[in-house]
């Protein structure tokens, strides 16, 4: 039995061509999943509105300069509006990358 990134569904070259998350998830969750990309996404939809009721404690972190996670579809005023969440928003950060 072969591994998914064994099998050769996935080009890393087109991989790391992505320039946003959802190019990225185009060619590598959906290949993995069998998923079209906008059904994932749909599936892991996180609403406002349940954002503002999250009944437990979450930090969220995030940057500005994130190229897969656009600071501009970051819901900050719904995040501010939850105690139970903390939100750290760095300068930079890019994506998963603190150093």
């Amino acid at each position: 039995m072969k591994f998914w990134w064994e099998n050769g569904i996935i080009d890393y070259d087109q991989m790391n061509k992505s320039t946003n998350l959802k190019e990225f998830h185009e060619r590598i969750t959906e290949k993995i999943l069998g998923q079209p990309v906008d059904q994932i996404f749909d599936n892991f939809k996180v609403t406002g509105e349940e954002i503002k009721e999250l009944p437990f404690s979450t930090l969220l972190i995030t940057a500005k300069d994130d190229p897969m996670v656009l600071i501009e579809t970051v819901p900050v005023e719904d995040i501010k509006k939850n105690k139970n969440i903390k939100l750290c928003l760095t300068e930079k950060g890019a994506h998963m990358c603190w150093f």
